[in-house]
This record gives C-alpha cells, structure tokens and sequence, in this order.
C-alpha cells in the first residue's frame, strides 16, 4: 500500500491533479459557516432564519511564491480545484481571485500570495 506524506499545503485542478503548485512557508485559515440571518418582526420580535448545509472558506497565504507557480496559479482562477495540507484536510473549491506583491531585488519570486478557497461541491465517479 502506498502511504502519501505532505509536508507543505498543494492545491491543483480537479481536471489535471498531476500539476501541483506547493505552498512553501504558508499561514492557513478555515472559516466554517452556514446560511443564516436574523429578521425582525412585529412587536421587535427577532427570530433566527437558517438555511441547511454548511460552506468552508479556505484562506492560504505564502511568504514567498516562485513566479512560475504564482503564473501557474492565475491559470487556476475560476476552475475547479483540489486543495490538501499536511494535517490531512482535503476541500474542493474554487477561487476568484489571487493576491501577491512584488520586490525589485528578487524578480523570480511572488511575496505575500493569498488565494482565498470556496469549498464546491463535487461528485466523484468511480
């Protein structure tokens, strides 16, 4: 039996999981939450309104990025894809957006890159 070990957080697309882009030096947040609001009615009576199902935001942020992967991950805005961490955690998402900065003296590396993830839902046919 074949035992994977990750050391570092790795997203890739859904439809090609042989390109990895690797998270080296990176911070993680979960955010859990469902859909729900608060109404307020006659007489301020306010009563909790909450849909079924829960979503998961995964936010990543790396210190530093090469610019190949950095380039590698603007193709990935918007397409399904597979995000995994070294505790085991697996969440299929998708993300709108990419942010990073850039430093003059090294021109090959992305610094402070934050993708934030949005868990989908995806069926797996076996």
């Amino acid at each position: 039996m074949t035992t994977l070990t990750l050391t570092k957080p790795m997203i890739a697309l859904v439809s090609n999981l042989s390109g990895v882009v690797e998270f080296p030096q990176s911070t993680e947040s979960f955010v859990q939450s469902i859909p729900s609001q608060v109404r307020v009615y006659a007489n301020g009576r306010r009563r909790a309104i909450t849909a079924p199902g829960d979503s998961i935001t995964v936010t990543v942020t790396s210190r530093r990025l090469d610019r190949d992967d950095y380039i590698s991950l603007t193709a990935f805005l918007g397409q399904p894809v597979l995000f995994r961490d070294q505790f085991g955690r697996v969440v299929y998402g998708m993300f709108s957006s990419i942010s990073g900065g850039e430093q003059r003296q090294r021109p090959d590396y992305v610094v402070d890159v934050t993708v934030a993830l949005s868990e989908v839902t995806v069926s797996e046919v076996v």
